[in-house]
């Protein structure tokens, strides 16, 4: 994961909403760890429960249909399908649900542009968002937010305590941005 901005260890208010929307990870009577492999495509998890001695693994299919596609390793050049942005722009991939998204121009220039990302929580709870985009340009930067390459044009998104936008609440947005090299209007 990548990190833009400075984490401020005493941000309360972000920690006491994260706090509020995972739960508070200390009363938890079980731990959960999960592992995953690509070129598997399994995912394993371990469950203990900490008020027993029992210990439960289980593994689960990830939901890949064919098991000929799993042997080959990815190497984040395939296209992961979906809708092909026009130059400069992005398009959302999904995310959590209840949570929707805008875009809006920030700036332009020759070789690149700007644009910020609204989410808006239309959900009646607060709600932990993640977004999966995609980019008509090479992503180059991005504030309030952070981020990790899926291919070379789709990134993920998660809000960051620096930006107290880790949760949004009901009813409200938040904003993050990316700048990106580009061609406008080809």
């Amino acid at each position: 994961m990548h990190q833009l901005g400075q984490v401020d260890a005493g941000d309360e208010g972000a920690q006491d909403a994260a706090t509020e929307a995972w739960g508070d990870e200390s009363d938890s009577d079980s731990t959960e760890t999960e592992t995953g492999s690509t070129d598997s495509g399994s995912t394993e998890t371990e469950s203990t429960e900490t008020e027993s001695t029992e210990t439960e693994s289980t593994e689960t299919d990830t939901g890949t249909e064919s098991s000929e596609s799993m042997d080959t390793e990815t190497d984040g050049s395939e296209d992961t399908g979906g809708p092909v942005p026009e130059p400069c722009e992005i398009v959302d991939l999904g995310g959590t649900e209840g949570i929707t998204v805008e875009f809006a121009p920030m700036n332009d220039w020759e070789d690149g542009a700007c644009r910020y990302v609204y989410l808006t929580n239309e959900s009646t709870e607060n709600l932990v968002w993640t977004r999966d985009l995609r980019f008509g340009g090479e992503m180059n930067n991005c504030w309030n937010t952070e981020f990790e390459e899926l291919s070379p044009t789709d990134w993920s998104f998660t809000g960051t305590a620096a930006a107290s936008n880790v949760v949004v609440l009901e009813g409200q947005t938040i904003q993050f941005g990316c700048c990106m090299a580009c061609m406008p209007g080809e």
